[in-house]
């Protein structure tokens, strides 16, 4: 039986002179430190997310990282609007 992986956080990198966004995934046990020195980081539960449609939770998971992306970089994405227009559309 193959041991279980060890709990791998997420890093999510925009390159800007490459215009790519990059995705990798890291030891947790490495990211304690960084973690602590982050703003507090956004906490959606799960339970609130498993409540919504999968799609709609994807647009909120996904408008967030990316307007955290845009509001932490030089050369925007230009991306963040779409995702508020959907998710203010579904407060009317």
């Amino acid at each position: 039986m193959a041991a279980p992986r060890p709990k791998e956080d997420i890093l999510v990198h925009y390159d800007e002179e490459a215009g790519e966004l990059v995705f990798y995934t890291v030891p947790t046990s490495a990211t304690g430190g960084l973690r602590d020195k982050s703003f507090g980081g956004i906490r959606p539960s799960v339970s609130e997310l498993q409540v919504l449609e999968p799609t709609e939770a994807l647009y909120r998971v996904g408008g967030t990282v990316l307007a955290l992306l845009d509001l932490s970089s030089i050369k925007k994405l230009g991306l963040t609007i779409e995702f508020m227009s959907r998710s203010n559309e579904n407060d009317l």
